[in-house]
């Protein structure tokens, strides 16, 4: 582009700084801010008029004719050229081919530096039946622009093309004029105000951002005609726009979603300022995205709701111009602050208003097509019949969780219009369908199991009592051994009191005696607590403290019991009868108070967790082994309810083997013990199958394989999920279920599921997935897991507080039902089975074990010169989770912490530590987790730059955060103090953003010579990563420099365009045409020889051409011109 094609250049307004960021985020992906608007005409159509009128159109609004550059810039521009050809096409095609056109226009990009950013096709249906489509990037227009548009195209089609007579049109430049006059400062406090207090990001899909984009797709629903008019009146009663009505469902919905009182989602605004002349028939892109803050009280009532909304949004009304980026850096919110937006569409273009003025042509059908990133979308159209539509994008979202979701709109709405008084909290949102399909699911109705658990194994022990029931080493015991040393043990217990209602403490190692105990304690009637004797002495003492057992049994072997009797003990022998309902352990779990507290499970819940598992899992896994006898390998430590698992399995007649402790932590010693006893069954969790995958366990070498895999106590990841599925004669199952639902409640064949998922619930037991105000979420959307029926628990032992916050009335069963809040945020599948989408609290699962983070802070600030702890859980390689504990304090001593910490809590409790400075707060004083460092990296722990790549980078990064240039008005600019960066600072945590994310990546681009794309730095947002992508980058970013003959004519490079056409935007007698001036300053010392130097001077200026180079442009065009 030279001088003669070049019109102006422009700033841009905010969005379009959003709209430029993202099209070069995506750059060689699909743009999903492609927008298109579609007419159907009939009639006779004078083509030739209709693309003098478009040419005319480009001509007479010189912002459509805009391109982007922003190499070199500190901030991109707008250059507008004088003309342009106009992106004319004509083709004749059927109804069919001609809806593929639409689609593949929609799909063809646009390259921002080639103007126009915007393109015609016309197709030929038929006689007298043509399609037009018109498909433009968003940055150029909006969707208030677009009727104006289309109108403007057929006043113009009905002069034969030509605009004679028309008034001349308000150049977009008077409005960007407009938008620098505005009062920054006051805008940014006004913002600031409004969202003081948010505490995080309100995203639906937080891992979306890194994907490549996908065009969204969209579902449609509307309100009939008499909810519409109601809706209207309840509006106008209440004093409310029917945008704010749509704002306020839309924040309820999400709300629900996200499970929070507090949301945030983005909305689009008209932007068009009434006291700007002209404004209302401008095209262009006026409109902005701001942020929609909905606070509410479940029993607060709709109308007040939407009261307060609107009073909130009247005052922000001033301040609609500040772009999002800088509202958000001002409200202390770095990165994307929601990820869902909503749209009301009041500028609808109704092609009957033009019937009868277009020369025979009517306009018979017209659709427009938006673009979006956001995973979610809501629009609404105004009409008789208000229309509902939710874009989303199908690589987040499915279709049928895109309905249920615009369906709670809807209803949120009807409600509205119904009564404006009800609370928020009473609104019914499930559709009846919705209902239905979740009572069948949780149709799973049996009757309470009768009996005890001693009643199991002496039925089992009386059927085959030769048969080995236990193997431990070198020990192996027959069923009759087994329960004749378990009944001397029950009557010894007997003889001294013991019975229904108590306690005895187990603190055994992993030998036959545990197992003997476990049964002996069960048949005297009383409940069993298993104690590791590995735990720190302070944690086994709290536990022995909290249980007040009746007897602890421990290392020095089981109670003598000689004189006792071998037979079974019944009631009539026992202190007290022995109920289905007794307590039959207490199994200890991580509490967040910083001490473990003790879980009450009776005989109902495991009675019935066996009965489930007979039905669907012993007896099919028995048959497809021919009905023989199944050898278990017990793995689990008794201190936790798994090992529940291999103890039914030999109640149920099979070989229980259970695994010495040194073999069961050698995974190269465990691998060969299942070969060697030729094990069927193996159960582990998934961190610690990866490793005994690795030492050989499913090697097809000859050896003896288990057939039955059975995963539990962390989640499976997808990759595992598809290994397993291709694993020939392996069954692999996925189990889930918290102790307090005892051991588990749902398990699914990793066969019989393409993704991951933990199956629906068993016999006589319940799942819920449910939002914030406890009502079902929809099926595919994400909530809290709670279980119910005949599993659950007691409680927590000795603390009804804990027992009642956790397990709460079930307001879906009989009356008395309890359900138990899990903490897991899962969601329901069009199947009917369920999907683990990890804690909705801060509790963790660390191989399996169950951890409460607060415990393990809470223990680690007892210890003496720790002020602060805080413990996360850190995944810095893939399937690696791991416990990661930062310290603050003036004098903290790192090993003495540890010893302190090891004394206290059990191994797989204590985390790597980490020193800080100080915690990393958020805005409003919250821990930071995000912004913590990996471990290791802590203030202490930096390092230098280990190559010339990663020192360059830091400084480029330094030098991009060091200053960034104020707003408009003249403002000056803004400090912000990175004096350096660091080779492990994320660029996003030193305050960049996605405009100066552009400006980074163009400055990499000139150092380094490579092309690197803007979506490599949030990829890889510190220096160290970033230098591991230039290895794959390719360089030569502009073609090496050649010897060549001179032409006549030597045209400007394309920098050397740049820099002449901003030398004169700035003006050659301005000040401001000095900024490319790059003066170098000499001092010398001693004797100089001027002439020598002058001569020296004039031999390099006759080496170099370009030193001897002017750019005469007196023909309009700017040329080089080399000075001999």
């Amino acid at each position: 582009m030279n001088r003669g094609d070049l019109e102006d250049i422009l700033p841009l307004s905010p969005l379009q700084q959003g709209f430029f960021f993202h099209a070069l985020f995506d750059a060689g992906d699909s743009d999903v801010y492609t927008a298109q608007f579609v007419l159907d005409l009939e009639g006779p159509l004078d083509v030739p008029a209709l693309r003098t009128a478009a040419e005319t159109l480009l001509r007479r609004h010189p912002n459509l004719r805009a391109a982007f550059w922003h190499e070199d810039l500190s901030r991109p521009v707008q250059v507008i050229p004088r003309t342009v050809d106009l992106p004319w096409e004509e083709v004749s095609a059927s109804e069919a081919e001609a809806d593929a056109i639409v689609v593949r226009e929609r799909a063809r990009g646009f390259d921002m530096t080639a103007p126009p950013l915007l393109r015609f096709v016309l197709v030929r249906t038929g006689p007298g039946r043509h399609r037009l489509i018109f498909t433009n990037h968003h940055i150029l227009l909006d969707g208030w622009s677009t009727p104006i548009l289309a109108t403007e195209l057929f006043l113009l089609y009905m002069q034969g093309g030509h605009d004679t007579g028309m008034p001349r049109v308000t150049p977009y430049k008077n409005y960007l004029a407009w938008l620098a006059g505005q009062d920054r400062a006051a805008a940014e406090d006004a913002w600031r105000r409004a969202l003081d207090g948010v505490a995080g990001p309100s995203l639906v899909a937080p891992e979306a951002a890194g994907r490549e984009p996908r065009p969204p797709e969209r579902t449609i629903t509307e309100l009939d005609e008499r909810t519409t008019r109601r809706l209207t009146r309840a509006a106008r009663r209440h004093g409310v726009t029917l945008s704010t009505v749509l704002q306020g469902a839309w924040g309820l919905v999400l709300g629900r979603l996200l499970g929070s009182n507090d949301v945030v989602f983005g909305a689009t605004v008209s932007g068009r300022p009434p006291e700007l002349p002209g404004i209302e028939q401008m095209i262009g892109l006026f409109i902005n995205t701001l942020p929609i803050r909905v606070r509410y009280r479940m029993d607060e009532p709709l109308g007040t709701l939407l009261e307060r909304l609107q009073d909130e949004q009247t005052e922000l009304l001033a301040h609609h111009h500040l772009g999002l980026t800088d509202i958000q850096r001002v409200a202390g919110h770095g990165g994307a602050l929601f990820d869902t937006m909503t749209v009301l569409e009041n500028y609808p273009f109704d092609p009957a208003s033009m019937d009868g003025s277009l020369n025979g042509v009517r306009i018979a059908a017209a659709d427009s097509y938006d673009a979006t990133h956001f995973p979610l979308s809501f629009v609404a159209a105004p009409g008789e019949r208000l229309s509902l539509l939710l874009h989303y994008r199908p690589d987040v979202y499915e279709r049928p969780v895109v309905e249920a979701l615009l369906a709670r709109v809807r209803r949120f709405l009807e409600a509205f219009a119904e009564d404006a008084g009800q609370p928020v909290g009473t609104v019914d949102l499930p559709s009846g369908t919705e209902r239905a399909a979740l009572a069948a699911w949780n149709d799973t109705g049996a009757d309470v199991p009768a009996g005890t658990l001693p009643d199991l194994f002496e039925r089992q022990a009386a059927r085959t009592p030769d048969e080995v029931a236990l193997v431990c080493g070198g020990a192996r015991l027959s069923y009759a051994e087994l329960n004749e040393r378990a009944n001397l043990l029950a009557h010894e217990l007997i003889a001294r009191g013991i019975g229904p209602e108590d306690r005895v403490a187990l603190v055994l190692p992993r030998t036959p005696e545990i197992v003997v105990a476990i049964l002996g304690v069960l048949k005297a009637g009383a409940a069993y607590v298993p104690v590791d004797p590995e735990y720190p002495p302070a944690r086994i003492g709290h536990m022995l403290d909290d249980c007040r057992p009746a007897l602890v049994i421990g290392p020095g072997g089981l109670p003598d019991t000689s004189g006792r009797p071998a037979h079974d003990p019944a009631d009539a022998d026992r202190v007290r009868p022995l109920r289905t309902g007794n307590a039959a352990y207490v199994i200890y779990t991580s509490g967040s108070t910083g001490l473990p507290k003790g879980v009450t499970v009776p005989h109902t819940g495991v009675l019935n967790y066996f009965e489930a598992h007979r039905e669907t899992f012993f007896d099919p896994a028995i048959e497809a082994a021919g009905g023989r006898r199944m050898r278990f390998a017990h793995l689990a430590s008794f201190s936790f309810d798994t090992s529940w698992m291999g103890l039914l399995w030999m109640m149920y007649g099979h070989e229980l083997h259970l695994v010495d402790d040194d073999t069961r932590r050698d995974v190269a010693a465990y691998t060969a013990y299942v070969a060697e006893a030729r094990i069927d069954l193996v159960n582990t969790t998934p961190s610690h199958f990866s490793s005994l995958r690795e030492a050989g366990l499913l090697d097809d070498d000859g050896r003896h394989r288990p057939a039955q895999l059975l995963l539990g106590g962390e989640a499976v990841g997808e990759a595992l999920w598809t290994d397993l599925r291709a694993v020939p004669g392996l069954t692999a199952r996925n189990f889930y279920g918290p102790t307090e639902s005892t051991i588990d409640t749902m398990n699914q064949v990793v066969a019989d599921a393409a993704r991951p998922s933990i199956g629906g619930p068993y016999r006589g037991t319940r799942a819920y997935v449910l939002d914030a105000a406890l009502q079902p979420a929809p099926i595919g959307v994400p909530g809290e897991l709670y279980l119910a029926g005949a599993q659950l628990a007691r409680g927590y032992l000795g603390r009804p507080g804990l027992t009642a916050e956790r397990f709460t009335a079930d307001p879906f069963g009989a009356p008395g039902d309890r359900m138990y809040r899990t903490g897991d945020l899962a969601r329901w599948l069009p199947g009917g089975t369920i999907e683990y989408l990890g804690r909705a609290d801060d509790q963790v699962k660390i191989r399996g074990f169950r951890v409460e983070p607060g415990e393990i802070e809470n223990v680690l600030c007892g210890c003496d010169g720790v002020a602060q702890a805080a413990v996360v859980v850190r995944e810095d390689r893939p399937g690696d989770r791991r416990l990661a504990g930062y310290l603050v304090g003036a004098d903290v001593d790192v090993a003495a912490v540890r010893r302190y910490a090891a004394e206290r809590l059990p191994d797989h409790m204590i985390p790597a530590l980490t020193v800080l400075d100080a915690l990393p707060l958020t805005v409003n004083g919250k821990l930071d987790r995000a912004a913590l460092p990996a471990p290791g990296g802590g203030a202490s722990a930096g390092r230098a730059p280990r190559s010339p790549q990663e020192e360059i980078l830091c400084g480029l990064f330094a030098e991009v955060l060091g200053v960034v240039a104020g707003g408009s008005g003249g403002s000056p600019p803004s400090v912000k103090h990175v004096p350096k960066a660091g080779v492990d600072d994320g660029f996003f945590d030193l305050g960049g953003d996605s405009l100066t994310a552009t400006r980074l990546v163009s400055r990499i681009r000139s150092a380094l010579g490579v092309e690197l794309p803007v979506r490599a730095l949030f990829e890889a947002p510190t220096p160290a990563r970033l230098a591991e992508r230039l290895a794959d980058a390719p360089g030569d970013v502009r073609p090496p420099l050649t010897r060549a003959e001179r032409p006549a004519v030597v045209p400007l490079s394309y920098a050397q365009q740049r820099l002449w056409f901003l030398n004169r935007l700035e003006g050659a007698s301005s000040s401001g045409g000095a900024t490319f001036n790059m003066p170098i300053a000499l001092r010398l010392d001693g004797a100089l020889d001027l002439g020598a130097l002058r001569d020296a001077l004039g031999d390099v200026v006759a080496r170099h051409e370009s030193l001897r180079t002017i750019f005469p442009d007196g023909s309009g065009t700017p040329r080089q011109l080399v000075l001999d």
